[in-house]
């Protein structure tokens, strides 16, 4: 094998191609779907599953909203990445990666990747940034479209609230699309 293993949340990930071939089988990469095809009688067959690229864009940003509601109460830890408790960039980091899409560890880190976004553009699983210490960036939120957001608040934990509320409307610096 020419690459090593991963574990994932307890789940051990070796690569397609090296469990196809030492089972005696093939793989050939179809580009026009983005599937690898597997083979180990000799012949080949149609692709039958939608490749993980179709859940990029708008579909994979609703499962990150969707992911992120589940933790909606659980209380705010600084440095937290856990169910257990999350600060405002482990609460993103966890649900991203849930859904397999690596994103930096910190707000200010975030805000420097992904493309800008305005605030009346916004889609399920942008995110949206601000300016709560006077600082620069400072807390980061997941989009769920339009003016609503989810964050781990200090003073509340996993929450969902408005752009357009005094306080964050006040602090909102911008938004970001990374998927």
């Amino acid at each position: 094998m020419d690459t090593t293993s991963e574990l994932i949340d307890g789940r051990t990930y070796v690569p397609l191609r090296f469990i196809t071939e030492s089972l005696g089988g093939a793989v050939k990469w179809d580009g026009p779907s983005s599937s690898a095809l597997l083979s180990t009688d000799g012949k080949t067959y149609t692709p039958v599953a939608q490749p993980l690229q179709a859940l990029a864009g708008p579909a994979l940003g609703t499962k990150i909203v969707e992911g992120a509601k589940q933790f909606i109460g659980v209380p705010y830890v600084w440095g937290g990445t856990t169910p257990k408790g999350f600060d405002c960039s482990g609460l993103v980091t966890y649900v991203f990666n849930q859904n397999h899409v690596s994103v930096t560890r910190t707000s200010k880190q975030m805000f420097q990747s992904g493309q800008a976004v305005s605030t009346n553009a916004l889609q399920p699983g942008d995110l949206v940034f601000f300016n709560t210490s006077g600082a620069g960036v400072s807390h980061v939120g997941i989009s769920l479209g339009g003016t609503q957001f989810i964050s781990a608040t200090s003073s509340s934990g996993v929450k969902i609230d408005s752009l357009n509320s005094g306080y964050w409307g006040a602090r909102y610096l911008g938004a970001k699309r990374v998927l």
